[in-house]
């Protein structure tokens, strides 16, 4: 006669564990060109036991905290931190990759011209009234605003009138979203403006009897 015994027992089965690295050489650190960082590519990851797809990139400003995450990867000149992660799913551990600080910095600007506006002569007064800057090193379309991204302001070598009178303008970039993209190499330029003769009003003398 044969005979059987059936016997039941528990054991446990463990979650495996992905890894995760960003591959060697990589760094998408770059002078800041008004287009945002794009994420690693499969090719610019070193992954096991998961797929690409299961990827999840967190982008922070400065170093990794929650108040610095970011909704998206980043455009403005600034220091980043760039993690690239594989969360936890019911067969898999979580992994994430080691942070890697990123850097966009200011791209190079320079001042090619000034617009001096035309003023009447004032005695002793050798200022003279800037109304516009140009710039060469914009990218991707940015312009800047007088006064709200940029301050000029300079003096003629002398207060008389004249035209093409020599002036020496000098140029700041303020701290504002546009002008923090860009690194001014030059902060003082040579200009040329007009001082019109100054209007000569006949005086009037009182006391004279009419008609003289």
């Amino acid at each position: 006669t044969l005979s059987s015994t059936t016997a039941t027992t528990t054991g446990t089965i463990t979650k495996s564990q992905p890894t995760i690295a960003f591959a060697d050489g990589y760094n998408p650190s770059k002078d800041y060109d008004g287009q945002t960082i794009p994420n690693p590519t499969a090719d610019n990851l070193t992954i096991t036991d998961a797929g690409y797809a299961n990827v999840t990139f967190v982008w922070y400003k400065d170093s990794v905290t929650e108040a610095n995450k970011l909704t998206g990867q980043p455009k403005d000149a600034g220091s980043y931190v760039l993690t690239a992660n594989i969360p936890e799913t019911d067969n898999t551990a979580a992994a994430s990759t080691s942070p890697l600080t990123v850097t966009i910095s200011k791209a190079p600007l320079t001042v090619t011209g000034v617009t001096i506006q035309t003023r009447p002569y004032k005695p002793t007064n050798r200022a003279a009234e800037v109304s516009g800057v140009s710039f060469t090193g914009l990218v991707n379309g940015d312009t800047l605003a007088l006064g709200q991204d940029y301050a000029a302001a300079g003096s003629y070598d002398d207060p008389n009138a004249g035209e093409n009178k020599s002036a020496t303008i000098l140029v700041e970039l303020k701290s504002s979203a546009k002008a923090n993209n860009y690194n001014l190499t030059n902060s003082s330029v040579n200009a040329t403006g007009t001082i019109t003769k100054a209007s000569q009003t006949a005086p009037q003398i009182s006391g004279l009897p009419s008609g003289t």
